[in-house]
């Protein structure tokens, strides 16, 4: 198994450019991830060969300091994908949570976000 992961931008168009080309080299052994924090995989892999093999695995950063990955499948990715990508995550030392379906933000921004605002409440109570 190998696994090729994008880290750039978040911009959906460079994304799928890079994912179009990755889908052209790519066999029928290799995972394609991308490391998004809030681009579906509906957005970044529909129409591709492979979308069998795509998934979104967005970590918490600084991943040494919090290693939880989160595991986004597109509703076409093989769950095979899914366990591969979970097992090598494990692997690395990251604690990785497979989501079922995408989810618009996904499961842990929207609780960061959650947190974060009631954080910038409570200051502002407190502060006057």
């Amino acid at each position: 198994m190998r696994i090729t992961k994008e880290c750039t931008p978040e911009n959906l168009e460079l994304k799928k450019k890079i994912f179009g080309q990755l889908d052209l080299l790519a066999d029928n052994n290799v995972i394609l991830s991308s490391s998004t924090s809030c681009l579906l995989p509906t957005k970044l892999f529909t129409g591709l060969k492979h979308v069998k093999q795509c998934i979104v695995a967005h970590p918490v950063n600084p991943p040494y300091y919090v290693p939880l990955v989160e595991l986004v499948p597109h509703p076409e990715t093989d769950p095979c994908t899914l366990e591969k990508t979970y097992a090598l995550m494990k692997k690395i030392g990251q604690s990785p949570v497979r989501l079922t379906k995408e989810i618009d933000g996904f499961v842990l921004n929207r609780l960061q976000y959650a947190i974060i605002s009631e954080a910038w409440r409570l200051a502002s109570e407190l502060m006057g």
